[in-house]
């Protein structure tokens, strides 16, 4: 699926739309609610890197131009970026 599907999105959706609907989604999948589902902890990881992808700008337009190899992609670039100035870098790579 993709990371609209994962969270039940439409491509134009908003920033408040992704927002509102992985609040809704989380609180709904989160192990705590969830306790007797093992899967639960990898469903919020999952849905999670969806959401950080979606709600950054750039992330998102480059997920809609390549998908996710585009996302590493930028990451990987924003990453030596940040080495070279000296800044921690990203650790929630996809």
């Amino acid at each position: 699926p993709t990371l609209y599907e994962l969270l039940d999105l439409s491509a134009t959706a908003t920033q408040d739309e992704i927002k509102k609907r992985f609040r809704r989604l989380i609180k709904s999948t989160h192990p705590d609610a969830n306790k007797q589902d093992p899967l639960a902890a990898e469903r919020v990881k999952v849905l999670t890197e969806a959401y950080d992808t979606l709600r950054d700008e750039e992330l998102r337009a480059a997920y809609d131009r390549g998908g996710l190899e585009a996302v590493k992609a930028l990451q990987r670039q924003r990453n030596k970026s940040n080495l070279k100035k000296g800044a921690p870098t990203q650790s929630g790579e996809l």
